[in-house]
């Protein structure tokens, strides 16, 4: 004898289906919640403050996380270029304690606000680097990379 027959109830295409289709949507919005989408990235006492970031890589991605005692961020080491092929990566230059981008020569400042660039083309505005959120749990840092505050808009003038 079937477990149906001893309960009585036997399910239906129709509840079956919608079941599915409940159980699919409640999974993609957690999927798509990013609050579920941060990343560990290290102890709370690995980010001592500092003079300048301390470099992690998350997959494919580089983050520089920046503590300066009075606040605690991460920077995306991507930066919108002039031409979205280049690829490039900001690096931090220690010597000049700034950001570097090898490819425009966009110059960024340790919280990601843009300094100068040698040339902006007129559609362009040259802008500072993006942020992505940071949440301090337990003592441990996480990153989460789909929250993302972006640069502030700078001048065109170069320093």
């Amino acid at each position: 004898m079937s477990w149906t027959r001893s309960i009585g109830w036997k399910p239906s295409r129709s509840s079956i289906l919608i079941t599915v289709v409940i159980a699919l949507a409640l999974g993609l919005l957690w999927y798509l919640d990013p609050q579920h989408q941060y990343q560990r990235v290290g102890k709370l006492s690995d980010f001592a403050p500092s003079p300048g970031p301390y470099p992690i890589t998350l997959g494919a991605a580089r983050v520089y996380v920046v503590n300066t005692g009075t606040e605690l961020f991460a920077i995306n080491s991507r930066y919108r270029t002039m031409n979205p092929a280049w690829r490039c990566q900001v690096v931090w230059v220690p010597t000049n304690t700034r950001y570097e981008d090898p490819c425009s020569g966009a110059k960024f400042d340790l919280d990601g606000s843009w300094l100068s660039t040698a040339y902006v083309p007129a559609e362009l505005e040259p802008r500072g680097l993006e942020r992505w959120a940071v949440q301090v749990r337990n003592g441990e840092v996480w990153v989460n990379r789909a929250l993302v505050t972006p640069g502030a808009v700078g001048s065109t003038s170069t320093p």
